[in-house]
């Protein structure tokens, strides 16, 4: 009779910790939409609600589907992580602060020459 010496799983700090913060904030945003006091506010209460209850569904649903061992930190001595959505968050964030930048500056320019593109009255 073989016994096959298998580690037992369990959630990483980082797992638990963030399941831990989507739990709380799911609750707390529950609160804040049974505490509403217009119809708006509790939508979007209950919409961050939802959102951290599929937050901490996906997390425990990642652990359930990997395996006892969790993967290694370095493959071939760099970091085991895709850059792809890094870079790819990173190119648009720099485009949305981009953007940002100009609408707010065309917003003060208006402010603060309203006419300038008025006609000249006749």
């Amino acid at each position: 009779m073989s016994s096959s010496a298998v580690s037992p799983k369990s959630l990483s700090i980082g797992e638990g910790g963030l399941a831990l913060v989507f739990a709380a904030t799911a609750l707390l945003c529950v609160v804040g939409a049974a505490k509403a006091q217009d119809a708006p506010f509790a939508f979007h209460a209950y919409l961050g609600a939802a959102a951290s209850v599929a937050a901490v569904f996906a997390i425990f649903n990642r652990y359930f589907s990997r395996g006892p061992q969790l993967p290694p930190q370095q493959i071939g001595g760099k970091p085991n992580y895709q850059l792809g959505p890094i870079k790819l968050a990173t190119a648009l964030g720099v485009f949305w602060g981009i953007a940002g930048f100009l609408v707010g500056l065309w917003l003060a320019l208006e402010l603060a020459w309203p006419c300038g593109r008025c006609t000249p009255p006749r």
